[in-house]
């Protein structure tokens, strides 16, 4: 099973006006609230992507936040490419987790998550974008109004504007279309 939340991503505005509304999807806080629960369960997380330099600093500050946390491994597949990402689900797989954090940018996670899953299954592959960065202190998070806004994106393209531009341009033009005929399906508009 895999889950995939991009960043600060809120579908819900794309909902009725009158129908009820979570807070939006915050990668970073998810992951906090997984490991901090799952303490007392038990469980298992394993961390798959960025730098080697961010993992550490990921691990050291969450076992110093969470005490009694089991985490059972972190992998940083350098170029990214087939052989090393393949390879990453194997050693992810030998740690035996029940929860594989991953962070390897869109679309490769989502890639990753759809061929890799199964094979670590029972374990949930949840994929969390930036939030190894953002937890780890390698990339400042936006201000917190504009997270509640669910600017996030807009934040990280004036910190990043030639990695994500491309990107933003094609995955929330795509977004845009698909969701602008879904609601005007839904208004009888079409």
């Amino acid at each position: 099973m895999w889950l995939e939340s991009p960043d600060d991503f809120d579908a819900q505005d794309a909902a009725p006006p009158n129908e009820a509304r979570a807070h939006p999807s915050d990668q970073a806080r998810l992951q906090e609230r997984v490991i901090d629960r799952g303490r007392r369960h038990g469980l298992r997380h394993f961390f798959v992507g960025s730098t080697p330099e961010t993992l550490q600093a990921l691990v050291t500050g969450l076992e110093a936040c969470f005490p009694g946390v089991e985490l059972v491994g972190a992998h940083s597949p350098q170029f990214g490419t087939p052989a090393e990402l393949a390879g990453a689900a194997e050693v992810a797989a030998a740690a035996a987790p029940n929860v594989v954090w991953l962070a390897l940018g869109a679309p490769k996670q989502e890639l990753w998550m759809h061929k890799h899953a199964m094979s670590l299954a029972p374990a949930v592959v949840i994929g969390v974008g930036a939030a190894f960065d953002f937890q780890a202190g390698a990339k400042a998070r936006a201000p917190e109004w504009a997270r509640r806004g669910g600017l996030e994106w807009a934040h990280r393209l004036t910190r990043e504007p030639r990695r994500l531009t491309g990107r933003y341009v094609r995955t929330n033009s795509a977004f845009v279309l698909r969701s602008g005929a879904c609601l005007a399906r839904r208004h009888g508009l079409m």
